[in-house]
């Protein structure tokens, strides 16, 4: 049973009958929205409506539903009580419609430009779709002052030290000082930019919540930066539609690792973004759980974290109907672990690394990925993993957020080869050969 304190208007209702030794607490016979409870109940409830109208709930994704009744096709997405839905057209939509209509008492709208916070554009011309978060962008900034700030090029100072150094002793000026400030409020709005729809924030975001339960003044100042950075760039969007120019695979993953990067505990940051037909569909910068012994270990750490979410994006795909049976292709820049993962050998300097990681090794052998090497200079997960200077972060941005177009970001390759790429298609792999 869960008990809560008794409401106002219970007070009211009961009027002269209301003894508050006697009623100072009732008990909850239904979920309420706003708690836990009633979240998790109405999730129940939907399902069941959904499941008795013929939808499939997937078991790769609770919130993700299909239907299919012969050649027709629907795909359902929620969050909570909002949902998008994706179909074919045709008299099997027009029933269910009704069906769900009458079932949940709908509002909706024919075309989604606005969801969960994200601004969703459609250019039928391309073929692309634009997620953004231009308008909450604003709002953050007009909530946080920032609207006046003078934005820097980057993120964050790429040689800034932002770690338990800089956090304040207990008792000082400064510690009281920051307890005035919102240093919490603004971490959790933008962390919610950088995990929807900005990527490229994701590492700064990153490395200031690390200190959130002592923030200094340079935290503070670097967080506003951030910000700062944010609003400027509001514009930034992700691309979606299907790269046809690049002969971008179903699916392909690019890893990469910053040994050593976390100064007060000697942990790595691992960083990987995971592109559908060239399009970004997922993206991780955070630090790792372990302390690594080299370069090489912290690069098959993040390897696994990458793989292990591929497998599972994979079935994702797969109850989209998107066919994902080749081997997927894994970027990584450190031969090292591309060596220890496709040789079943023992090392001396390797017999340490934990067993779990060598999950990797596993999905190479099974033929589940297929790992390439990258030069580091077009390793686009280099940006999840520490801050970059203006020239490598805008490169990086760009190619996170559009998808990995090396060719685009290597000019000097495109006029020497012009006659090569013109008469033939490369693939990544074969490129990356090429360029290193």
């Amino acid at each position: 049973k869960i008990y809560m304190d008794t409401p106002e208007f219970c007070q009211e209702l009961w009027g002269d009958e209301y003894d508050p030794n006697k009623h100072d607490c009732v008990v909850l016979k239904h979920g309420l929205y706003g708690t836990r409870q009633g979240s998790r109940r109405w999730f129940e409830t939907h399902k069941k409506k959904l499941t008795s109208l013929g939808w499939e709930q997937s078991k790769n994704d609770p919130c993700l539903f299909t239907y299919q009744k012969g050649e027709f096709k629907a795909y359902l997405g929620t969050h909570t009580d909002d949902s998008i839905i994706v179909h074919d057209v045709g008299p099997e939509w027009d029933a269910m419609l009704k069906a769900m209509d009458e079932t949940f008492n709908l509002s909706r709208s024919e075309e989604v430009d606005y969801f969960l916070g994200m601004t969703i554009v459609e250019d039928k011309a391309s073929g692309t779709l634009k997620l953004g978060q231009g308008l909450n962008l604003t709002n953050i900034a007009k909530q946080y002052n920032l609207l006046d700030t003078h934005p820097k090029s980057t993120p964050l100072d790429d040689k800034a030290k932002l770690g338990i150094d800089q956090c304040p002793k207990a008792g000082s000026d400064e510690e009281k000082e920051m307890k005035t400030k919102p240093y919490r409020n603004l971490l959790q709005a933008l962390a919610y930019v950088a995990q929807h729809t900005r990527p490229d924030l994701l590492i700064a975001i990153n490395l200031l919540a690390r200190v959130q339960a002592n923030p200094g003044l340079a935290h503070w100042k670097a967080l506003k930066r951030v910000g700062t950075f944010a609003y400027a760039t509001r514009d930034r969007v992700v691309v979606f539609g299907l790269d046809t120019e690049s002969n971008a695979p179903p699916l392909e993953c690019y890893v990469d690792a910053s040994f050593n990067e976390d100064y007060g505990n000697g942990k790595s940051t691992s960083g990987f973004a995971i592109y559908c037909y060239g399009c970004l569909v997922y993206a991780s910068g955070k630090r790792q759980t372990l302390v690594t012994r080299s370069t090489m270990e912290a690069e098959l750490v993040a390897a696994d974290a990458a793989v292990s979410e591929l497998v599972w994006i994979r079935e994702v795909a797969r109850d989209l109907d998107i066919p994902c049976d080749s081997p997927i292709p894994v970027y990584e820049d450190n031969t090292a672990t591309q060596k220890y993962c496709e040789e079943e050998m023992f090392r001396h300097r390797t017999k340490y690394i934990n067993n779990r990681f060598h999950y990797v090794r596993e999905k190479v052998f099974d033929g589940t990925v297929v790992l390439y090497h990258v030069p580091t200079d077009y390793n686009v997960a280099d940006v999840l993993t520490k801050p970059l200077g203006k020239r490598g972060f805008e490169r990086f941005s760009r190619q996170l957020l559009f998808g990995p177009r090396i060719l685009d970001a290597n000019p000097d390759f495109i006029r020497k080869n012009v006659g090569l790429l013109n008469t033939i298609r490369m693939s990544r792999a074969e490129l990356f050969k090429v360029l290193d």
